[in-house]
């Protein structure tokens, strides 16, 4: 089950959907609440992210425990899904960009990091939703390129992501999970070093130069995965930023697969 992040569409999964389907998986990847033609009438809370995976992997059968796949946003509800969830629904979570909360114990004291997470702010500025559309989304791509340093986005990224958000009410609902999370994780809700993290093996991705979260949050979130289960591994990409399973595909597919295939061998 692939979750993409923001601003982003299920289309991010062009090249490590294929790599899952090849080695026999069944893949699925849902629209993130509120982009796309999905639900937009409720508050996406992070608990409310991962009960949609819950409640998608029963819709689809919830007989097999199925491997749980996030990027930014979708990593933080496979996070969330993932320790809701447990054994009993998952075999493993792949997580890209965002760690597991507790990783982020810390967050507060750390001006680097809060000036890279400015944009949280940002998002909650009134009426932000019609000027990022009436730049024709400018803004988004300006973002993609600020968080991946290298990568350059392409029309197989940004022509989906087009049309998932082709109304300001539309690019409303993709900022809601700032401007329902964002505040209280930055002004309020401080990350605990003791919270939850899931006791399912987990494999971290994180590009080295990802300019949205340091990579000191990966070298956090190690010893605390490793804790939680200990075929847990933690992986730092060299040359990539933040969507780092689009700037080293074949990389992170072969990582990924292999992952797949110790946890299922074990």
């Amino acid at each position: 089950m692939l979750q993409h992040g923001f601003p982003d569409t299920p289309a991010t999964w062009r090249h490590l959907g294929p790599a899952l389907e090849a080695e026999g998986y069944r893949v699925a990847a849902p629209w993130l609440r509120g982009y796309g033609a999905s639900t937009t009438g409720t508050s996406p809370r992070i608990d409310r992210l991962g009960e949609d995976l819950l409640e998608l992997h029963a819709a689809l059968g919830g007989d097999d425990r199925a491997v749980l796949v996030g990027h930014d946003w979708g990593a933080a509800a496979a996070w969330s899904a993932a320790t809701a969830g447990g054994r009993d629904r998952w075999s493993a979570v792949v997580a890209l960009a965002v760690p597991p909360e507790p990783a982020l114990h810390g967050f507060l004291l750390d001006l680097d990091q809060l000036w890279r997470s400015r944009y949280q702010l940002q998002a909650q500025l009134p009426l932000l939703e019609r000027w990022i559309h009436r730049e024709a989304l400018r803004p988004l791509v300006e973002l993609w390129l600020r968080w991946s340093p290298g990568y350059v986005s392409t029309s197989a990224d940004l022509e989906p992501l087009r049309e998932a958000l082709a109304t300001p009410q539309q690019v409303g609902a993709a900022l809601a999970c700032y401007r329902t999370n964002a505040v209280a994780g930055l002004l309020g809700r401080v990350p605990r070093r003791d919270g939850p993290v899931p006791g399912v093996p987990a494999l971290y991705v994180h590009g080295r130069d990802d300019a949205c979260i340091h990579q000191r949050y990966a070298a956090a979130a190690r010893p605390l995965l490793a804790a939680a289960h200990p075929d847990s591994i933690v992986w730092v990409v060299p040359e990539a930023g933040h969507f780092v399973h689009l700037e080293q595909p074949q990389q992170v597919g072969s990582a990924v697969v292999a992952f797949l295939e110790r946890v299922r061998g074990g």
